[in-house]
Parts: structure tokens; C-alpha cells; sequence
């Protein structure tokens, strides 16, 4: 494939083929870093995010609990190549199972994740997380226009729906908007994960400079339902609120909603923001 500018694109495929994990031993599996989720230096945080919660579920081995909290560092860049996912289930008890993640590609870690996975609860207790922003539908969003100056491959691989007007200065205000993948799959618990780091850095508005990149150092991703029920079809709204700059590092905070109004997961990240040699 070919983009309008006459350069070469990645042809969109589906998301299980980059989460597909080959068992080769008890706790180790093997996967596949591709070019299809490329940004800058390397591969989306997203797709390793998604990556290391899939690996945890197989290697707890527990269809009866259900991801609750992800915790991800993100240790180095990964490369083009395979990689391998080291499992240790901590504690795997009646109600809940803890369980820690190491992505590795030769002797270099690359990231390491901690996740929670928890069984049905009762539901007397619950209180809700408030009403999803008041946006246009998805149809009456324009697609999303990338600022940067050079095809990004993982651009490809997402539908994204501007929801939010942007700023012409610095700005606190939530930005985001409506989101799926392409093609279209139904939603898991994994996919959540990706999006969670899928939409462009809210840095760029709160600083007022298009330009700006991030680094993830550190997400953390709760999930708020284990009864996802997105299609195929349908878009997640994603809403990143920015929590400030400092010495470098920006903080913001994410929010996931499934397109009839329902809070399906909230995240944390701090990143590294930096200006690219191409900006």
C-alpha cells in the first residue's frame, strides 16, 4: 500500500495477529514485534500493554477471574523482532489472582507489568462513575488528522474520531474523542488496554504545540467491567485529561466509554515529552 504522499503505509490487519503468543514453556511465551504499530522510536505502548495483559491471563490459566488492574513500566523501547514474556503468578487464590509480566528481547527487558485479576463481585455496592461527556456522535465527528510530517504506521490501524474542539493555545480542557480498531473487532479487556494509550498525548494541547511527542514510563489501566459488549462496529469514546507538566514529564489521566454510555475503564500514565528530529 501506498499513501497519498507516495509513501509506503502498513496494510491493516487484524489485532489478533499482534497478540499472538506461542507457548514454549510452562510460565514463557513468544511473540512477534512488528512494524504494523509503529510511532516514533518504536512500537505503540498500547500494543505492549496489550501484550503483557494477554500473557498474564494465559499464564494464570484462570477463565473464571477477570483482568482488573494492569499495571505497566516501560523499561526500553522494544525493536522490530521477536520477543519473549516471562509469567509468574504471585498468588492465585479463591477471589483473586496476582500475577507479574517481563517482555524481553534478548538479554534487554523492555517492560515488566503487574496485573490483578478478580472474579465476580457483588453488585449491592455499586455507584456510579458519572455521566459520559456530552460529545457529537460518531458520525458527526471529522476523522482524525495526524500532525506529523511523516507516515506513522499504527495510524492506520485505528478509526479515530475528533470529538473535542482543539484549542488554538495551551489548554487544560479534556481532548479525545471516538475510537476503533481496523478493521473492526468486538472489544476485550486487551483491546481496553490499547486504547487506553491510542489517542494522541494530551500534552500537546495543555503546552499549545502540535509538534510534541510522549514517552510512557509508567501506565496504569483499571478496568471498571468485565461486561465489555462492544462490536466490531462500534467506537469507544477515549478522553484523556491532561494533570500538568513538569520537569519534562507529563501526567494524564484516561477514560473509556462504550458508545451506549458506560465507563469501561480509567488509566494514569506519565510520560517523557520530547520534540522528534522530523518536528
Amino acid at each position: 500500500m501506498v499513501d497519498p504522499g507516495g509513501q509506503p503505509t502498513i496494510a491493516p490487519q487484524s489485532l489478533e495477529d499482534d497478540l499472538a503468543l506461542r507457548p514454549v514453556a510452562p510460565g514463557r511465551f513468544e511473540a512477534d514485534i512488528t512494524r504494523r504499530w509503529w510511532i516514533v522510536i518504536g512500537p505503540n505502548g498500547g500494543l505492549s500493554a496489550a501484550l503483557l495483559l494477554k500473557t498474564a491471563q494465559l499464564g494464570a490459566g484462570r477463565d473464571d477471574l477477570h483482568p482488573r488492574a494492569l499495571h505497566v513500566q516501560y523499561l526500553s523501547a522494544p525493536v522490530e523482532g521477536p520477543a519473549t514474556f516471562e509469567v509468574t503468578v504471585d498468588r492465585s487464590g479463591r477471589q483473586a489472582a496476582f500475577v507479574s509480566v517481563v517482555m524481553r528481547q534478548g538479554e534487554r527487558a523492555t517492560s515488566q507489568a503487574r496485573v490483578v485479576l478478580v472474579g465476580p463481585q457483588d453488585t449491592a455496592f455499586d455507584a456510579d462513575y458519572g455521566p459520559m461527556p456530552i460529545v457529537p456522535s460518531v458520525g458527526d465527528c471529522p476523522l482524525f488528522k495526524a500532525p506529523e510530517a511523516r507516515p506513522v504506521e499504527s495510524y492506520a490501524r485505528l478509526d479515530r474520531r475528533t470529538a473535542f474542539p482543539i484549542p488554538d493555545g495551551p489548554s487544560s480542557a479534556p481532548v479525545g474523542g471516538w475510537l476503533r480498531l481496523t478493521p473492526g473487532e468486538a472489544v476485550d479487556a486487551a483491546r481496553l488496554a490499547l486504547y487506553t494509550d491510542n489517542w494522541p498525548p494530551s500534552a500537546r494541547e495543555q503546552l499549545g504545540d502540535q509538534r510534541l511527542h510522549t514517552i510512557t514510563l509508567d501506565l496504569s489501566v483499571y478496568f471498571r467491567t468485565h461486561h465489555i459488549d462492544v462490536g466490531p462496529d462500534q467506537h469507544c469514546l477515549v478522553v484523556l485529561h491532561p494533570q500538568g507538566t513538569g520537569e519534562g514529564i507529563h501526567q494524564e489521566d484516561a477514560e473509556v466509554w462504550s458508545p451506549d454510555g458506560r465507563i469501561l475503564a480509567t488509566a494514569r500514565q506519565l510520560a517523557l515529552v520530547f520534540l522528534p528530529d522530523h518536528a
